[in-house]
């Protein structure tokens, strides 16, 4: 199992209610994450510790820098908003060690690399390293050689943000400590079991569910 991170003095708290925060992975699905921090944030409550996966991570480490969900949500609204713009990015974002490896041939690489997108997408007052935030936090990426979870907790966040987030195939690895990363999701898409020690509430956010199919009209509970 992996080790739980050690949840020091949160940014805010009402009174001493001490909240585990966890958000999964789930794409686009996960913007819902937002709605989520904003319900907290009007009860007046911030996590004292957050754990994330793939878009949790991105989400989750705007929270742990301080950031509110009302900022994030207005970050997302203008790159969204300049989202031709954001394609032409991501073609240029190809990883450039492949690109060069495959220049003698007459295609082109299809791989993304994640920390050039995740300069993109994550707001400027997020802090470089794991140390900087104002609420500890673990990102759970996936060992692409082992296949298991990699907890990632101190050092570089940026990099561990986008290993989180790298989707096989679309994304090339990330190298972290001589290992491969890849998207989170893969082994532990929602790693509620990070933050429960020594919280009174345990909060885990699951976006990776399938819609369902519409009921029949002639349906009755």
């Amino acid at each position: 199992m992996p080790a739980r991170i050690d949840a020091g003095p949160p940014a805010r708290r009402a009174g001493q209610l001490r909240i585990g925060l966890t958000l999964g992975g789930g794409g686009a699905r996960g913007l819902a994450h937002l709605v989520v921090l904003e319900g907290l944030e009007e009860m007046g409550l911030a996590p004292a510790a957050i754990a994330g996966t793939s878009i949790g991570a991105i989400i989750g480490a705007g929270a742990a820098a301080g950031l509110t969900a009302r900022h994030m949500r207005a970050h997302v609204e203008e790159v969204l908003g300049e989202r031709y713009g954001l394609v032409r990015q991501l073609i240029a974002a190809r990883a450039p060690a492949l690109e060069r490896l495959l220049s003698v041939l007459p295609v082109r690489s299809a791989l993304l690399d994640a920390e050039a997108l995740l300069d993109l997408l994550l707001p400027s007052r997020v802090p470089a390293t794991f140390e900087a935030l104002r609420v500890p936090m673990a990102i759970v990426a996936t060992d692409f050689y082992r296949q298991e979870a990699m907890v990632l907790r101190e050092g570089p966040l940026r990099r561990a943000i986008a290993a989180s987030m790298a989707l096989p195939v679309l994304f090339q690895p990330v190298a972290i400590d001589g290992r491969a990363a890849l998207d989170g999701g893969l082994v532990d898409p929602l790693p509620f079991e990070l933050v429960g020690e020594g919280m009174d509430v345990t909060i885990a956010v699951d976006v990776s569910g399938a819609a369902r199919e519409p009921l029949s009209p002639f349906y009755s509970p």
